[in-house]
């Protein structure tokens, strides 16, 4: 299988918000389908793993627990991953 990474850009339909967050960052996805939601530390440690069945809607994430640090976040759908670096700033 092979899975096509894209950056995320503005013409992007999936939306993460605000970056940076302060704690709680929502990602709006208006595709269909589930997927995977994934956050990466700055030595490549996955902190988070959330899968999401119902799709086309926002969801919000509670990264106030981590520490002050730019991360990436994937989102896997299908045969494609988004990603994009998150600030948290708390």
């Amino acid at each position: 299988m092979t899975i096509n990474t894209e950056d995320l850009k503005s013409d992007s339909k999936i939306l993460i918000y605000p970056n940076p967050t302060t704690g709680i960052l929502s990602v709006e996805f208006p595709i269909s389908g589930n997927c995977n939601i994934h956050i990466w530390n700055s030595i490549g440690s996955c902190i988070l793993d959330k899968k999401i069945v119902s799709i086309g809607s926002k969801q919000d994430l509670d990264l106030s627990n981590f520490n002050d640090a730019i991360y990436l976040i994937s989102i896997d759908h299908l045969n494609h991953r988004y990603s994009a670096k998150i600030i948290i700033q708390l």
